[in-house]
């Protein structure tokens, strides 16, 4: 092999990591456009590998399930809100109506967060291994941990407590985005004024209720 053959093969070895890497990011966008588009159920592998130029075979080398795939989104997208809740936290007022407005605005800032977060424990921790469940949920608890750590700070809380306020906003948010995205039969039974008790604004509740659970770790402090 002649020393310019070899300096084409040490390039094109060093550029397959990268592009296996811009590969799988192009996965992640795909898959993370079509959640904030349509329901996971509903969501084919098929459908996400012709998006990104591959095969469904191709596809199935980077995640071997549907559920690893969209955990793997999950992660990414839980990265950005923690990494933008930190900075929003150490910016808005140093009280407890500034604390979740920093929380609510990281939330709206991802928008593929709520379809995510509703599918989280019913579907995309189910169908992956042990080690995946494991390695996430320890992901997890370091975000929640180190943010919570800082609301702590900030409110001069007791440690510990910020993380309850943000496992607790994991909850409200998939409780509101359930009941504040009727299906198409719920929705035009709302359109009977009488029903609109049933008739939930998601960000509206969300806003109402999120100061109240705040108040309640206060007091619990």
């Amino acid at each position: 092999m002649s020393p310019a053959a070899r300096r084409v093969l040490r390039f094109q070895r060093a550029r397959a990591p990268e592009r296996k890497a811009e590969r799988n990011e192009a996965i992640l966008d795909a898959a993370e456009a079509r959640i904030q588009r349509q329901p996971f159920a509903e969501i084919q592998m098929s459908d996400l590998a012709r998006r990104v130029g591959l095969v469904k075979g191709t596809l199935y080398l980077y995640y071997p399930t549907k559920e690893a795939l969209f955990l793997a989104v999950m992660r990414r997208v839980f990265a950005r809100f923690f990494e933008t809740a930190a900075a929003r936290v150490e910016s808005l007022a140093a009280s407890r109506a500034g604390i979740c407005q920093a929380l609510i605005e990281s939330l709206e800032a991802e928008p593929a967060l709520r379809a995510l977060v509703a599918v989280l424990h019913t579907a995309l921790e189910h169908n992956i291994s042990d080690r995946e469940v494991a390695a996430f949920k320890h992901f997890l608890l370091d975000e929640v941990t180190r943010l919570g750590a800082r609301i702590d700070s900030r409110l001069r809380w007791r440690p510990g407590s910020g993380a309850r306020l943000i496992v607790r906003l994991h909850v409200l948010v998939i409780g509101l985005h359930h009941v504040g995205t009727p299906s198409p039969a719920v929705k035009r039974a709302l359109a009977d004024e009488s029903l609109a008790i049933f008739d939930i604004d998601f960000g509206a509740q969300l806003r109402e209720l999120l100061p109240l659970f705040a108040h309640s770790i206060a007091e619990e402090d």
